[in-house]
């Protein structure tokens, strides 16, 4: 929902700026918390498939183009820097929903095991990629007598 609502925001202050409305606009950087984990471990993944790892995609992973794009550009700047095999990755993690499984802990053991193999480094590295790269634009709107 957080998405959608900096979406629609920004589209409602370009709206308003149009008409005639003094906008103010402001960023809301998401950068802590469970959210912007799943992210850099959504985004890992996909490098890891830009690096040529076999993986089965977790259910609760983020999946818009946005991350194949954030992982290419991870890709790009760091090569194989951040690659490990895809067996080390998954092996003894909690099942995934479609394997019967939960896809909570799933994601989050995933979580755990990217910073594991990344260490505090690369991790962060990744983390800071994805932070950089998801911004939203928030707005505040003012009508001056119009």
């Amino acid at each position: 929902g957080h998405g959608r609502g900096a979406a629609y925001g920004s589209t409602l202050g370009n709206l308003l700026s149009a008409a005639g409305y003094e906008v103010h606009a402001e960023y809301y950087v998401n950068d802590a918390g469970r959210q912007m984990d799943i992210l850099a471990a959504s985004v890992w993944l996909r490098y890891l498939d830009l690096c040529g790892e076999e993986i089965k995609f977790p259910a609760n992973g983020y999946k818009g183009d946005y991350i194949w794009d954030i992982a290419a550009t991870l890709h790009r700047e760091n090569g194989t820097a951040y690659q490990h095999p895809a067996t080390a990755g998954f092996a003894d993690i909690v099942p995934d929903a479609p394997d019967g499984g939960d896809k909570e802990a799933h994601i989050d053991a995933i979580i755990l095991r990217a910073k594991a193999l990344l260490g505090e480094q690369g991790y962060r590295a990744v983390h800071q990629l994805g932070t950089d790269t998801s911004r939203f634009q928030l707005g505040t709107y003012t009508n001056h007598g119009q």
